[in-house]
This record gives C-alpha cells, structure tokens and sequence, in this order.
C-alpha cells in the first residue's frame, strides 16, 4: 500500500489534469519477507478524475540514501 509522503519540494502538475502530482513510498517488504525498513518511491498522480494517473518509475533505497532515491523520482516527475 503505498502512501504520499510530503518532500517539501515543488512538484510539477500532471500533464493530463493539471493536478499536483504526489511523492510516494511503497514498503520493500511483505509480511517479513524482503527488504525490511527500506521502500520504494515514486511519483505520481492522485487525482481520481485523472483518466490517465501517470507514474514514474520506482526507485528504491536499498544501496543507496533515501535522500537520494526521493530526489531521483522527483527530478524524473519534473524533467519528463
């Protein structure tokens, strides 16, 4: 279950609905099993009215900062 977090960096809005898009993080672990403490960010669209809700790709904290891995998926958001 994923869930928006807040990276306190401005987000460029969703080419298809003019919305803010969202930073996420998905838990890397599922019921013990996996990577646990780490998580996958992204993103996205939240807007439900949102035909398309475009994403950007998972990037994942494991070998690297979760700094990092924030600013990655936000820099993909913004540059598409």
């Amino acid at each position: 279950m994923a869930e928006i977090i807040n990276p306190h960096t401005a987000l460029v809005e969703c080419p298809f609905c003019h919305e803010p898009g969202f930073l996420f993080r998905e838990q890397l672990w599922n019921n013990g099993h996996g990577y646990y403490g780490n998580y996958e960010y992204y993103v996205g669209c939240d807007n439900d009215e949102c035909s398309v809700k475009p994403k950007t790709r998972m990037i994942n904290d494991v070998y690297g900062d979760k700094g990092n891995a924030i600013q990655e998926a936000i820099r993909k958001w913004n540059s598409r």
